[in-house]
């Protein structure tokens, strides 16, 4: 059931969308508010899925409403109300991200189609939020059984200070990490931690990232049914066909071609 807010200072149109909405199975109106700052309120308590506003009404207008929810409940969605003369007011509504504009008086199917759509989006959200969770499970146990030869060799070395190197990779390989941002953590000269590193690893910390996302990916590849484009995005490649790129330059061979040649059956370690 998908909890749904008013937001009118117009006490018969929300009665009239109310109705409407006892209608549509699978929505109920959890609360209505006359103005903005009542409906910022309510919907920090009730948290709504959807909430249907004016645009014009006083103290806190619709737009600025819909900025301030986006803020505080990013997941709801909004559609605005507003009469024929208003609809610049809508338009910029809708750049800001409104599902759907209704336009005084109120039609029962137009609100159907606004809420159907809202209804997907949010079963589209949530299906990404499951799709992310996944991913990242899958990733753990993958990291789990992965062990890397470079790994265990630099955590070898006598370097305190290039364990902590090597283990903020692997800890920050699914993002824009950098040496700059460590050597500061550590209060250190980055020239001189990035000579450190090459001497007792043999690598630039840029060359070991890209091994440890190869490492990461070569076992994604063989141990899970993950795409290609999902793989890149979790080792913090935000163009796919660059991942493609680095990983041929790197192996000879396309991620596709490596999957096919070192499948392991998912769920084998």
């Amino acid at each position: 059931m998908l909890k749904v807010l008013l937001v009118d200072d117009e006490g018969p149109l929300r009665s009239l969308i109310r109705n409407f909405i006892s209608h549509q199975p699978g929505f109920q109106v959890v609360g209505e508010a006359s103005d903005g700052i009542e409906a910022l309120a309510l919907a920090c308590r009730c948290e709504p899925d959807i909430v249907i506003t004016d645009i014009r009404m006083p103290e806190m207008d619709g737009l600025e409403l819909m900025a301030r929810l986006t803020r505080a409940l990013p997941g709801t969605q909004v559609m605005v109300v507003s009469a024929f003369h208003e609809f610049a007011y809508a338009q910029r509504a809708m750049e800001y991200g409104a599902v759907g504009y209704l336009l005084k008086p109120v039609e029962e199917e137009d609100l159907h189609q606004g809420l159907k759509r809202a209804k997907d989006l949010i079963a589209q959200r949530l299906a990404l939020k499951n799709q992310i969770v996944t991913m990242k499970r899958e990733l753990g146990k993958l990291q789990t059984s992965l062990a890397s030869p470079i790994v265990t060799e630099i955590v070898c070395t006598e370097s305190p200070v290039v364990q902590k190197v090597v283990q903020y990779i692997h800890e920050n390989y699914h993002r824009d990490a950098s040496l700059e941002e460590i050597a500061q953590k550590m209060y250190m000269n980055t020239s001189y931690l990035s000579r450190l590193f090459k001497q007792k690893t043999g690598k630039c910390f840029h060359d070991f990232l890209v091994q440890v996302r190869l490492d990461n990916a070569k076992a994604m590849l063989s141990k899970s049914e993950l795409h290609v484009n999902e793989i890149a995005d979790m080792l913090g490649y935000k163009d796919t066909s660059h991942f493609i790129s680095v990983f041929k330059r790197n192996t000879g061979l396309t991620p596709n071609d490596y999957r096919r040649q070192n499948r392991f059956p998912v769920g084998v370690s």
